[in-house]
C-alpha cells in the first residue's frame, strides 16, 4: 500500500513540474488533435509525462 502511495504522490509532482514547466508544445498529436499540456497529463503516454518532467527538473537543476 505504501508502494502504491508513493507512485501516486510520484505522478502528482510530476503532473505538477509539467503543467508548471512547460508552456507550450508543436507537432505532438493525441487522439486526433493537436496535443496540449494538460491534454498530455491527462490523456498521454505516462512514459512522455515522466520524460518532460525530468526534463523540466534537469532545466533548474533539481
Amino acid at each position: 500500500m505504501e508502494r502504491l502511495a508513493a507512485a501516486e504522490l510520484e505522478l502528482e509532482a510530476d503532473r505538477i513540474y509539467v503543467e508548471w514547466g512547460v508552456l507550450e508544445l508543436a507537432g505532438l498529436v493525441i487522439d486526433g488533435e493537436a496535443a496540449s499540456v494538460g491534454a498530455v497529463v491527462e490523456k498521454g503516454p505516462e512514459g512522455l509525462c515522466r520524460e518532460m518532467a525530468a526534463a523540466v527538473r534537469s532545466e533548474l537543476t533539481l
